[in-house]
């Protein structure tokens, strides 16, 4: 259908058939040098719900694992919270790894946006000011500090929680 002006749907859902989505191909080409786009056509919408863990480490007694997630196109958010309520191994030096996460994502870049929210007692205050980056793998997180160095479970606190917001990019 090829229409001159807008299409008003005061109360119905637009329906897309498979494989099909909303085609931005009328657009202007991106004329910033060195780049190109790849894609047109927004194919994918997508809420839900996820379990976050903690990967690689003995926990004895989570008390809350949620997350929800929104994903456009290949671009997935993801909220969530993880509580501990008792029996973290804080022996275990481990990387701080968080899984469960809803779609396998692309790990080339090893690089994700993050941010940590209000809630973060399962690390020490002087631990949480040493993470300065996070490790992409696919399919978990890890927290970092510095280029390389893990920060690890022995670092935890045995309970806490700890809630984060992160973006990635499918493959």
């Amino acid at each position: 259908i090829q229409m001159d002006r807008p299409l008003s749907l005061p109360s119905s859902n637009i329906v897309m058939g498979s494989g099909y989505g909303i085609d931005f191909s009328a657009q202007t080409a991106t004329s910033v040098s060195g780049a190109s786009a790849t894609a047109e056509v927004l194919d994918h919408y997508e809420e839900g719900t996820w379990t976050p863990s903690f990967l690689n480490v003995t926990v004895t007694g989570y008390g809350h694992q949620s997350g929800t997630y929104t994903r456009i196109g290949r671009a997935v958010h993801c909220q969530f919270q993880i509580s501990v309520d008792s029996g973290l191994d804080t022996s275990d030096t481990s990387a701080i790894s968080i899984g469960g996460l809803p779609f396998s994502g692309n790990s080339a870049h090893e690089a994700c946006v993050f941010s940590f929210g209000k809630l973060t007692s399962i690390l020490p205050d002087t631990r949480l000011a040493e993470v300065t980056n996070f490790r992409f793998g696919g399919n978990f997180i890890q927290l970092h500090r510095g280029s390389s160095y893990d920060l690890n479970y022995s670092f935890c606190n045995s309970s806490g929680h700890m809630q984060g917001a992160f973006t990635y990019q499918m493959s």
